[in-house]
Protein backbone atom coordinates (compact mmCIF):
# COMPACT_ATOMS: atom_id res chain seq x y z
CA UNK A 1 0.00 0.00 0.00
CA UNK A 2 2.73 2.24 0.59
CA UNK A 3 3.89 1.78 -2.90
CA UNK A 4 0.67 2.62 -4.30
CA UNK A 5 0.08 6.01 -1.71
CA UNK A 6 3.49 7.04 -2.86
CA UNK A 7 2.66 7.56 -6.75
CA UNK A 8 -0.39 8.89 -5.26
CA UNK A 9 1.52 11.64 -3.52
CA UNK A 10 3.45 12.07 -6.77
CA UNK A 11 0.91 12.40 -9.48
CA UNK A 12 -0.69 14.98 -6.94
CA UNK A 13 2.38 16.96 -6.65
CA UNK A 14 3.09 17.12 -10.31
CA UNK A 15 -0.91 17.75 -10.92
CA UNK A 16 0.48 21.19 -8.66
CA UNK A 17 2.95 21.96 -10.52
CA UNK A 18 0.58 21.69 -13.60
CA UNK A 19 -1.84 23.88 -11.75
CA UNK A 20 0.50 26.11 -10.52
CA UNK A 21 2.89 27.11 -14.03
CA UNK A 22 0.65 26.28 -17.01
CA UNK A 23 -1.69 29.21 -16.94
CA UNK A 24 1.34 31.44 -17.25
CA UNK A 25 3.17 29.52 -20.21
CA UNK A 26 -0.66 28.90 -22.03
CA UNK A 27 -0.47 33.25 -21.66
CA UNK A 28 3.11 33.43 -23.28
CA UNK A 29 1.61 30.94 -26.00
CA UNK A 30 4.19 28.37 -25.98
CA UNK A 31 1.21 26.38 -26.49
CA UNK A 32 -0.14 27.63 -29.82
CA UNK A 33 3.07 25.68 -31.26
CA UNK A 34 1.63 22.26 -31.80
CA UNK A 35 5.31 20.76 -31.17
CA UNK A 36 5.58 21.96 -27.70
CA UNK A 37 4.63 19.49 -25.35
CA UNK A 38 6.30 19.96 -21.45
CA UNK A 39 6.30 17.79 -18.13
CA UNK A 40 5.52 19.62 -15.10
CA UNK A 41 9.30 19.58 -13.73
CA UNK A 42 10.26 21.71 -16.57
CA UNK A 43 7.06 24.28 -16.04
CA UNK A 44 8.44 25.60 -12.94
CA UNK A 45 11.91 26.55 -14.98
CA UNK A 46 9.88 28.01 -18.31
CA UNK A 47 7.33 29.62 -15.51
CA UNK A 48 10.45 31.24 -13.63
CA UNK A 49 11.73 32.38 -16.64
CA UNK A 50 8.53 33.99 -17.71
CA UNK A 51 8.52 35.52 -14.75
CA UNK A 52 11.74 37.19 -13.90
CA UNK A 53 11.44 38.32 -17.50
CA UNK A 54 12.71 42.17 -17.09
CA UNK A 55 9.34 43.24 -19.56
CA UNK A 56 7.27 41.14 -17.79
CA UNK A 57 8.67 42.65 -14.06
CA UNK A 58 8.18 46.09 -14.94
CA UNK A 59 4.26 45.30 -16.26
CA UNK A 60 3.90 43.37 -13.29
CA UNK A 61 4.41 46.26 -11.14
CA UNK A 62 1.50 48.17 -12.91
CA UNK A 63 -1.75 48.20 -9.76
CA UNK A 64 -3.70 46.62 -12.26
CA UNK A 65 -1.86 43.63 -12.26
CA UNK A 66 -1.04 43.66 -8.49
CA UNK A 67 -3.31 41.69 -6.08
CA UNK A 68 -2.99 42.02 -2.46
CA UNK A 69 -2.57 39.43 -0.32
CA UNK A 70 -2.74 40.88 3.17
CA UNK A 71 -1.06 43.61 4.92
CA UNK A 72 1.74 44.91 2.78
CA UNK A 73 2.44 41.70 0.68
CA UNK A 74 1.50 42.14 -2.83
CA UNK A 75 1.26 39.31 -5.47
CA UNK A 76 1.44 39.99 -9.34
CA UNK A 77 -0.66 38.62 -12.16
CA UNK A 78 1.48 37.82 -14.13
CA UNK A 79 -0.82 35.41 -16.40
CA UNK A 80 -2.50 38.43 -16.93
CA UNK A 81 0.35 40.95 -17.19
CA UNK A 82 1.85 38.62 -20.52
CA UNK A 83 -2.07 38.35 -22.01
CA UNK A 84 -1.51 42.32 -21.71
CA UNK A 85 1.36 42.00 -24.53
CA UNK A 86 -0.13 42.00 -28.57
CA UNK A 87 0.79 38.97 -30.34
CA UNK A 88 4.55 40.77 -31.63
CA UNK A 89 5.23 41.33 -27.72
CA UNK A 90 4.50 37.31 -26.86
CA UNK A 91 6.36 36.23 -29.63
CA UNK A 92 9.74 38.65 -28.83
CA UNK A 93 8.72 36.86 -25.17
CA UNK A 94 9.10 33.76 -26.30
CA UNK A 95 12.06 34.65 -28.27
CA UNK A 96 14.13 36.05 -25.64
CA UNK A 97 13.00 32.71 -23.24
CA UNK A 98 15.51 30.11 -24.74
CA UNK A 99 14.22 27.04 -23.57
CA UNK A 100 14.46 23.38 -24.42
CA UNK A 101 12.02 20.44 -22.50
CA UNK A 102 14.18 17.79 -20.95
CA UNK A 103 13.76 14.84 -23.47
CA UNK A 104 11.34 12.16 -22.12
CA UNK A 105 11.59 8.43 -22.30
CA UNK A 106 7.85 7.02 -21.95
CA UNK A 107 6.57 9.78 -20.25
CA UNK A 108 9.23 9.52 -17.67
CA UNK A 109 11.32 13.36 -17.76
CA UNK A 110 15.43 11.51 -18.50
CA UNK A 111 17.93 13.76 -16.74
CA UNK A 112 21.77 13.90 -18.01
Amino acid sequence: MTKLMDRIAENDRRAGLAATWLPIIKAAGFFDDPEFQIIPEDAVVLGGRLMRDKEIAQICQQPEFAIPCGGCVVDYDVAGAIESLDDEGRAALRARISFVTTPTIRGVARRG
